[in-house]
C-alpha cells in the first residue's frame, strides 16, 4: 500500500507491479513527491473519528485505519480504546481520550496539548513528547506513561497546563522530563512520577508535585523551587542551583544514600497546616547548604556538609544515631526548636 496526503492506494495480487499499476504509480510521482515534503518519512496522518469506539477498527480513522507501526495518529476527540499492543509513528493529542488496557508504543515525536489517558494500560513515548498548552492533561484509571525519549514540559500562561492524576496512575520518566513552564507548575492529584532518567526544572517558578516523587537517578532544579508534597523513596542525586531550593514541606519522604549537591539550598519546612513532612535522611552526602525551618527530620546517622540554619522544626532520632554539621549551623528566630528521642547532634561551629 501506498500512503500519501490522506489517501491510501492498495494495489491486490502478486508482489511485482503489472503495467497498469506502474502506470498510476508514475502519474502519482509528483505526488507522493509532495507528501514527502510535508510529512515524516514514511508516515501517513490518520485522524480518530471523535467516536467512542475500538482503537484497531478502520472505519473509526479517516482515512480508514487503523494507523500502523509507521503511521502518525491524531486524537481530538472522543474515546479511542485501546486493548491490544499497537505500534504507531507519532500521537498529535489535542484532546479525547486514548484508553483501554493495551500496550501503546510511540517510536517518534509527539504533542500533547489537551486529552486523557486512561485505563490499566500503558502508552510509551520513545522519542521527543511536548506537553504544551493551557489545558488540563489527564492520567487516570490506573494509566501508565512511559517517557523513554527527551520531554518538554511548557508553555503555561498561569495556573494552568496541569498534568493531572488519578487512580494510581504513573509515570516513568527514563529519559530527560524539562520543566520550563513560565508560570508555577502543578502535578496534582493522586499517583506516582518515578524518575530514572533526569528532571530538570529550568524557570524561577514553583513546581508543586502533589504525587509521590522517587528519584532514582539525576534532578536538576536550575532555577526556583521545586516542591514534592506527597512523600516517596530516593536514591539519587539532587543538584541544586545557585538561588534555587528543594523544599520538603509535606509528606513522609525517604532519602536513602541520596546526594544534595550544588549552591542552591535544601530545606525541610512546613506549611503549619497539620500535614507537616517526615524527613528520613538516611546517610549519604550532602554539600548544599541546608535550611531547617519546619516539620521533622529523622533518620540514620547522616553529615550535612554545607552551611546549615535551624529555625524551627524538630530533629528526632534514637540515641543510637546522629546528626552531624560538619559545617557552620547557625540557630536563629523565633520558632521552637526540639531535638528529641535522644539523638546526638555533632557540632563544628554555632552561631545563636
Amino acid at each position: 500500500a501506498l500512503h500519501c496526503c490522506g489517501f491510501r492506494f492498495s494495489f491486490s495480487g502478486d508482489r511485482a507491479m503489472n503495467s497498469t499499476q506502474s502506470r498510476i504509480a508514475v502519474r502519482l510521482g509528483a505526488g507522493l513527491l509532495v507528501c514527502a515534503m510535508v510529512s515524516p518519512a514514511g508516515a501517513a496522518p490518520f485522524t480518530w473519528n471523535g467516536v467512542t469506539a475500538d482503537w484497531s477498527v478502520g472505519t473509526n480513522w479517516t482515512p480508514g485505519g487503523p494507523p500502523g507501526a509507521a503511521d502518525a495518529a491524531t486524537v481530538n476527540a472522543g474515546n479511542a480504546q485501546l486493548n491490544t499492543g499497537t505500534t504507531i509513528l507519532g500521537l498529535t493529542q489535542g484532546g479525547g481520550t486514548v484508553s483501554g488496557t493495551g500496550f501503546l508504543t510511540i517510536t517518534g515525536p509527539s504533542t500533547w496539548t489537551a486529552g486523557t489517558h486512561n485505563g490499566t494500560g500503558t502508552t510509551q513515548f520513545g522519542s521527543t513528547l511536548g506537553i504544551t498548552g493551557v489545558t488540563t492533561k489527564s492520567i487516570t484509571g490506573g494509566r501508565t506513561l512511559n517517557l523513554n525519549g527527551a520531554t518538554s514540559w511548557s508553555g503555561n500562561t498561569g495556573a494552568n497546563n496541569t498534568i493531572s492524576m488519578a487512580n494510581a496512575s504513573i509515570i516513568n520518566n527514563a529519559g530527560a522530563f524539562t520543566d520550563s513552564n513560565a508560570f508555577g507548575s502543578t502535578i496534582s492529584g493522586s499517583g506516582t512520577f518515578n524518575n530514572n532518567g533526569t528532571f530538570n526544572k529550568d524557570a524561577a517558578t514553583t513546581t508543586s508535585v502533589a504525587v509521590v516523587f522517587n528519584n532514582n537517578s539525576v534532578v536538576n532544579v536550575n532555577a526556583g523551587v521545586l516542591l514534592p508534597g506527597a512523600g516517596g523513596t530516593s536514591t539519587g542525586t539532587f543538584n541544586i542551583a545557585s538561588g534555587a531550593k528543594l523544599e520538603l514541606r509535606n509528606g513522609a519522604h525517604t532519602l536513602d544514600n541520596v546526594t544534595t549537591s550544588g549552591a542552591g539550598t535544601f530545606e525541610v519546612s512546613t506549611d503549619n497546616v497539620g500535614a507537616d513532612a517526615i524527613v528520613y535522611l538516611n546517610g549519604g552526602t550532602h554539600t548544599t547548604a541546608f535550611l531547617l525551618s519546619g516539620s521533622t527530620l529523622r533518620g540514620s546517622s547522616h553529615t550535612l556538609g554545607g552551611p546549615a540554619t535551624w529555625t524551627g522544626g524538630t530533629i528526632n532520632g534514637t540515641a543510637a544515631q546522629s546528626t552531624t554539621f560538619g559545617n557552620s549551623l547557625a540557630i536563629s528566630g523565633i520558632g521552637s526548636k526540639v531535638l528529641s528521642g535522644g539523638r546526638a547532634v555533632n557540632l563544628s561551629l554555632i552561631h545563636i
